[in-house]
């Protein structure tokens, strides 16, 4: 059973995965393309702490929107029609967004969200459809 403790790390670490990916292949196309003249280390390390870090919340928040007071709480931040309506905003709104390290960020909260989620969906209770 996923508890608060759980989450939280699973947010972090899918965040910091995602983000610390995610800049880590921005600087190699980058460097491929004459852009940059060396990989950033440093850079690549501050978005794997910030993607921790927002991961963290981003991978409780269905938990803070719907708190746990009884066994049934799960109601719609908990259900697949809201991963579906984050996939569907992040599919039509994204490509709107022009800075690339803001689409990331977005990107990286998304998936930590995603993370509760799917670890939710392998509970008995598991999750509900709306």
């Amino acid at each position: 059973m996923s508890n608060r403790s759980t989450h939280a790390l699973a947010g972090f670490a899918v965040g910091a995965l995602a983000l610390g990916l995610m800049e880590h292949t921005a600087q190699r196309n980058s460097l491929r393309n004459g852009l940059i003249a060396r990989h950033d280390r440093e850079k690549v390390l501050g978005k794997v702490l910030l993607g921790g870090l927002a991961g963290t919340v981003a991978g409780c928040l269905p938990d803070i929107l719907e708190p746990a007071t009884h066994p049934g709480h799960r109601a719609f931040f908990h259900s697949a029609a809201c991963a579906g309506g984050i996939v569907y905003a992040l599919h039509r709104w994204l490509p709107r967004v022009q800075d690339p390290e803001l689409r990331q960020f977005i990107l990286s909260l998304a998936v930590s969200y995603g993370s509760h989620l799917v670890l939710d969906s392998d509970t008995p209770k598991g999750l509900p459809l709306i």
